[in-house]
């Protein structure tokens, strides 16, 4: 038993983590969702104007495994409220510690015997071991967990020693990072009560509040002129895989307000009495790899990442391309009047590599889809067993080989529900 590739085979693990119900006196499943209030937008019926100027037609089902097109946009909250893995079911068996930090795992030589804790008691820390009967499973995140391993010895050894750790097993942790890079645009319009804050906040038609106010999403290959740059840059296999049949790249959709999930210290001026929205471009397959390191041996410095996003010019062309035709197609749904917002006037109409590359520095950054640092075939195999290790697995997105075109909530569930089996499978 382990994890086999492709969509159909982790499609049963992935909708273990769905309400489910039976339609009444019959064995049909289904797998309904609503925001608990009303959400009719204003923008609707523009919003999908605008997606249709982009060509992508709508499709009957964005979680089917074809995504090519647009569709209604999921979402993981209702009443306002996300949900979020604290509110998985645990069982008798689970026990928590809060305020507690994993430092390194206790091994004997390659065999993982437990984990050194700091717990905070009080005003005081206290250091203590926690032994495994059976095997330690991380699920520390892709940033987590790759740090514990290289702490206690697992990663690249010239890394290891030069921080004075013994090595115990030599495997590339913490490489092949990989991330969904995005890049927000932003744009004024005329039509009033239409964005959030600029009406009343509940009505009979919209509660602003039940879920990020924004319907629909969708997915396309990169353009052509990127696949011809993919074509001469890359590796057979990373061109096989980059080409192929029903491959996404990009994702776009338009959120009703301006959002900015980018690290700078001070945001665009003008946000008050303007009514926003913000086009949002996410490449969903990076060709770019960055890398996760340790800063120090000290458990409580944080790891240093060069994340590398846009690094390789096939993403740079994908995304950039993306832009441009965005901004061609949001100045043309009629009735919005749209104009871009937030940029100097030198930029304006201005959509080179070089004019986006500033709004990229400006408004890009990270989509927190992180993957790859313990990724299954370098440093797990496919039961998520660490190699070189004995009693000892990662769990969490880390171990995802390859970027997923997909928001990475479900696909993490599904790897921790098909690991559950395949623990619990083993030690019977």
């Amino acid at each position: 038993m382990g994890f086999v590739a492709g969509f159909d085979s982790d499609l049963e693990w992935n909708l273990r983590s769905v309400p489910q119900e039976r339609a009444f006196g019959g064995d049909t499943v289904s797998h309904a969702t609503n925001s608990g209030k009303p959400r009719n937008y204003p923008l609707r019926e523009k919003s999908r104007r605008f997606h249709e100027f982009l060509g992508r037609k709508q499709a009957d089902d964005m979680n089917s495994g074809q995504q090519l097109g647009y569709s209604e946009a999921f979402s993981s909250s209702y009443a306002g409220l996300r949900s979020f893995a604290s509110s998985y079911p645990l069982g008798s068996n689970v026990t928590l510690w809060t305020k507690a930090t994993v430092e390194r795992l206790i091994m004997a030589g390659r065999t993982a015997e437990g984990v050194a804790v700091a717990r905070a008691v009080g005003d005081q820390i206290e250091r203590v071991q926690v032994r495994a009967r059976k095997e330690v499973i991380l699920s520390a995140g892709a940033y987590g967990s790759p740090k514990i391993l290289l702490l206690s010895g697992i990663g690249p050894a010239a890394e290891l020693k030069r921080h004075n750790i013994t090595p115990v097993a030599d495997l590339p942790v913490g490489k092949n990072y990989a991330d969904h890079p995005h890049i927000f645009t932003y744009w004024t319009i005329d039509e009033c009560n239409a964005t959030l804050g600029d009406g009343e906040m509940e009505t009979d038609q919209v509660h602003w509040l039940a879920g990020l106010p924004y319907d629909w999403m969708s997915f396309a290959p990169a353009d052509t002129k990127t696949q011809e740059i993919a074509k001469k840059i890359l590796s057979p296999t990373e061109r096989s895989r980059y080409l192929a049949d029903g491959k996404m790249q990009l994702e776009n959709f338009i959120v009703y307000t301006a959002v900015d999930t980018s690290a700078r210290k001070k945001p665009l001026e003008g946000w008050p009495g303007k009514r926003v929205i913000s086009l949002m471009h996410v490449l969903v397959d990076s060709v770019s790899r960055g890398t996760l390191t340790l800063r120090s041996s000290d458990p409580a410095d944080a790891p240093v990442l060069d994340p590398k996003l846009l690094a390789s010019p096939v993403d740079r062309s994908a995304l950039y391309e993306n832009v441009r035709e965005t901004a061609r197609a949001i100045q043309a749904v009629e009735g919005l009047n749209a104009v871009e917002f937030g940029v100097d006037d030198s930029l304006r109409d201005n959509w080179s590599n070089e004019a986006i590359e500033v709004r990229a520095n400006r408004s890009g950054g990270s989509t927190y889809h992180y993957s790859g640092t313990c990724a299954m075939g370098e440093v797990v195999d496919t039961e998520c067993r660490v190699y070189q290790a004995e009693r000892l697995r990662v769990v969490d997105s880390g171990i995802i080989p390859l970027p997923l075109a997909a928001h990475y909530q479900a696909p993490t569930y599904g790897v921790a529900e098909q690991a559950a089996d395949m623990i619990l499978s083993s030690v019977a």
